[in-house]
């Protein structure tokens, strides 16, 4: 990853001090080595800044999630580092990555790293840097960086990567290029040598014991000018793995004490896919200033197609007032038209009301019944009536041959009590009739159902029929 010709800083906070380089076409100028309650603000600063973040109140958590469950990654973000930080997730900045794959228990498992840290001294921290003239567009976390780095060693089995920072060394291990544990020791005391050796050694036990797999190679990065020739050789004899000495050597970067920095400068191709820990709300702002200007040149261009189309169609428009015009002419001629209609609207309103009218009424009714207006067309010919009674059968009891409805005994309000006879001499004829007269009486789609006598259809030809009309229930409610 390079950019030519554009001038960048990059910047170190170490606990409270902040070291500081300008790149600008692969050179490099230190501009800062300060800490933060002593920031020169007179200092005349202005670009893009990429920072390295390394202190205590950063956390960072691995995460393991199985890969094939359908899982929130946001939310079990959020869920973990609420729990890591004890605080809502809202008052926290935090990122997370894929680092690595695994089983556990024959489970195939992807592996997260999470880092967080308090929002309001990010927030705090980069109005501090804004007021020197630098922009920061990403806070990466050291160990984020360390991890990366040695993920794209690639090597098989158990590795370990050493990088110095004086007075620290980091141990890292890793199996199959997948991130297992870091661990970091203090050298000061004299004769600090021996103690490096003896915590290495700690180191490889640590990782024989936890994860029941040996280191076959360490790789070692910013190695101090102590770390040579024969201290060297006693490192791989006291070690009994081969050990590779990766560039930078500490002696070869022209600013040593920039420290983790130079691993960041020589291999800018690490840093898109380490986590970013600028609060999301300021990536957002800076993501909208680098597209200002294709919004600007979008209007300008949207300014002078209008102004051209204006020019264009000043003729259209010059016809359009004259449409214009007429169509007012137009209207006016409507609107005296509309006004003649008032005494139809009135009598409009007037329907309504009667309509509401009709609306209570139905409401104050439990049931309409239908009459039977059809009834003198359901008659065969020979067939007459000689009595009609409605709701009659309360005073008159009617026993009915017919099968009884499993719909109960209706109230005797919507029932029409039919007497009469069949003038034929024949019996088949009689009983052909009088069914006849019968089924079309339950074809009726006013009838609900009927029910009849016919003891003396075959001597006299009288019959009895109860006819039980249909209800309606209004839809506007019952009392």
């Amino acid at each position: 990853m390079r950019w030519r010709g554009t001038k960048k800083y990059f910047l170190y906070l170490k606990g409270s001090n902040l070291i500081g380089v300008e790149w600008q076409k692969g050179n490099l100028r230190k501009v800062l080595d300060t800490s933060l309650d002593n920031l020169p603000f007179e200092t005349e600063l202005a670009g893009e800044a990429t920072m390295l973040f390394d202190k205590e109140s950063l956390q960072h958590q691995v995460m393991s999630v199985p890969s094939r469950g359908k899982l929130s990654l946001k939310k079990m973000a959020a869920h973990e580092v609420e729990n890591l930080m004890g605080c809502s997730s809202s008052d926290l900045v935090y990122d997370w990555r894929i680092i690595g794959r695994g089983t556990e228990e024959g489970v195939p498992q992807t592996l997260f790293l999470l880092a967080a840290h308090h929002q309001p001294e990010i927030s705090s921290l980069l109005h501090n840097l804004n007021r020197l003239g630098l922009k920061v567009s990403k806070i990466i976390s050291s160990l984020d960086l360390l991890i990366e780095k040695g993920r794209t060693l690639q090597i098989k089995g158990g590795s370990g990567l050493m990088v110095f920072e004086e007075p620290l060394v980091h141990f890292l291990f890793f199996r199959d290029g997948t991130y297992g544990f870091q661990r970091s020791f203090e050298l000061r005391e004299e004769g600090f040598q021996k103690e490096f050796l003896l915590e290495i050694q700690r180191s490889f036990f640590y990782t024989k014991q936890k994860f029941k797999i040996p280191i076959e190679r360490v790789s070692v990065l910013l190695a101090p000018e102590w770390l040579q020739g024969a201290l060297a050789n006693q490192l791989q004899e006291t070690l009994g793995v081969p050990v590779d000495f990766l560039p930078p050597n500490l002696g070869d970067c022209e600013f040593p004490e920039i420290k983790l920095l130079n691993i960041l400068i020589t291999e800018l191709n690490l840093l898109p896919s380490l986590l970013n820990l600028v609060p999301a709300e300021i990536i957002r702002e800076m993501e909208t200033r680098k597209f200002s200007w294709a919004i600007t040149f979008t209007e300008i261009v949207l300014l002078s197609l209008a102004l051209l189309w204006t020019y264009n169609t000043r003729d259209f428009l010059k016809e359009g007032r004259s449409f214009y015009t007429i169509r007012e002419k137009q209207l006016k001629s409507v609107k005296t038209r509309l006004e003649g209609q008032h005494d139809k609207i009135e009598r409009f309103k007037k329907l309504e009301e009667e309509a509401r009218v009709v609306k209570d009424y139905l409401k104050q009714k439990n049931n309409l019944y239908l009459y039977l207006e059809s009834l003198p067309f359901l008659i065969p010919e020979n067939v007459y009536l000689e009595s009609f009674f409605w709701g009659a059968s309360s005073d008159r009891p009617v026993q009915a041959t017919s099968p009884p409805s499993s719909l109960g005994k209706p109230k005797d309000d919507n029932l029409i009590m039919l007497n009469g006879r069949v003038d034929s001499l024949s019996s088949d004829e009689k009983y052909s009739l009088f069914f006849q007269f019968l089924s079309n009486l339950e074809a009726s789609p006013f009838v609900e159902k009927v029910s009849y006598q016919s003891e003396r259809l075959l001597t006299e030809g009288q019959f009895q029929i109860s006819v039980y009309v249909k209800k309606i229930r209004p839809r506007y409610g019952s009392h």
